[in-house]
């Protein structure tokens, strides 16, 4: 396997049918305040502020440095990769979906509901006005046998 040198920590995801190994190599922070050239535990070496970015690799037995598979943008300290995705190698394009998110409906809707509140809030005794009216109107009514 080709070694795999100036990173943090390596972790092994899976193997493809080809039987090349897929890790991803955490790229430490270029101002990191350790060295890590020493023995230190995988937390220490996978904590926020070591972390610059991650890259996938592909380790082929023989070859004489790793296949870059996916660097990713600065500042993302951690991916997974799915087993079926290894195993298989298949991907697909990524497309961002259409329209408003869920955020969007969430904070309209809440808005439109205070609005509703502080207006209600607001007319309040308009309301209660209409409420008794209402309520005398019901109960002058006369009843079914006349």
């Amino acid at each position: 396997m080709p070694s795999v040198s100036g990173v943090t920590a390596i972790r092994l995801l899976g193997w493809a049918a080809d039987g090349t190994a897929r890790v991803v190599a955490f790229q430490p922070e270029p101002r990191a305040p350790v060295a890590f050239d020493g023995p230190m535990d995988m937390d220490q070496r996978l904590a926020y502020g070591h972390v610059g970015t991650v890259r996938v690799l592909a380790l082929d037995r023989g070859a004489g440095a790793p296949t870059t598979l996916l660097t990713a943008p600065a500042e993302v300290v951690a991916i997974d990769v799915s087993d079926d995705v290894i195993r298989s190698g298949r991907t697909r394009d990524a497309s961002p979906p259409l329209g408003v998110g869920p955020r969007f409906w969430y904070w309209s809707l809440l808005i439109i509901v205070l609005l509703a509140g502080i207006a209600a809030y607001r007319r309040r005794k308009g309301l209660a006005r209409w409420l008794d009216n209402r309520r005398a109107r019901l109960t002058s009514r006369p009843g079914p046998s006349g």
